[in-house]
């Protein structure tokens, strides 16, 4: 009877040092493996960001100064198996924005005492990784519906000096077209009402953005400049700290002095 267990992988940042600690962990258990699986290899894979893809049977592209110290990574399998399903590690690992990839470390094996054994020091190991940002998507709904409200008057507005003029071209090519209720409609509140609506979807894909900032797993591989998620956060935070936050305090400080 085989035992199958699996290690979840989820809400954390994986460096380069991550992955060559997990591989040292999987291939701890190489020989133990052999004895009970027929024809076992070692296998590793791996596609960067630019789509070039990788392979070996050992532990080189781990090495320092390696492939993922140079190269940013989309995806990664790491598999000590054999022919026979008796005994095997696989570890599927992607870079996950928003947490629809596979991510995870199978074990399999006839020895329960083995398979748990080896699961536990895998759960213990990814629980040292450094843990991602949970607030963007716990702010998220929230952040969508003040968003949603502040870009209204800027949609109100493009509706007043778009379709307004418009809508007064019509009534007069056609003088049989009513379009003062309309145009009354766009002045008064059912205007901004308008604008919200047409806020929704510009407002869920800026926050959709910002949510991408902190991947559900994030891959953090490669040199400085290419870790994007992390310049543009903070690039993010330069502009809050400078800009935003300042900005809102400036107006907080002369609303209460009224």
């Amino acid at each position: 009877m085989i035992e199958k267990r699996e290690v979840t992988i989820a809400r954390v940042v994986i460096t380069a040092d991550n992955l060559r600690s997990l591989y040292d962990e999987i291939d701890k258990h190489f020989d133990y493996i052999k004895q009970h699986s027929d024809r076992v290899r070692r296998y590793c894979g791996l596609t960067t960001m630019d789509g070039t893809q990788y392979e070996a049977e050992g532990r080189e592209m781990f090495e320092v100064g390696g492939i993922v110290d140079s190269k940013r990574i989309s995806t990664l399998e790491i598999r000590v198996s054999g022919y026979s399903p008796d005994s095997s590690i696989w570890a599927e690992i992607s870079h996950d924005p928003l947490g629809d990839k596979t991510n995870r470390i199978r074990v399999s094996g006839s020895d329960s005492t083995w398979v748990n054994g080896v699961v536990s020091k895998l759960e213990q190991l990814v629980s040292d990784w450094e843990r991602q940002a949970k607030w963007p998507r716990i702010v998220a709904i929230p952040l969508w519906l003040v968003s949603t409200i502040g870009m209204a008057p800027a949609a109100e507005i493009l509706l007043f000096f778009v379709i307004v003029p418009i809508l007064r071209l019509i009534g007069a090519a056609n003088p049989d077209f009513s379009n003062e209720v309309a145009i009354e409609t766009l002045r008064t509140a059912k205007g901004w009402a308008l604008g919200c609506l047409l806020s929704v979807l510009p407002a869920r894909s800026l926050v959709a953005r910002l949510v991408r900032l902190w991947p559900v797993v994030e891959l953090k591989t490669g040199q400085d400049h290419q870790q994007i998620e992390h310049r543009r956060r903070r690039a993010l935070g330069f502009i809050m700290t400078i800009v935003v936050i300042p900005t809102v305090m400036s107006f907080m400080i002369a609303w209460f002095s009224k």
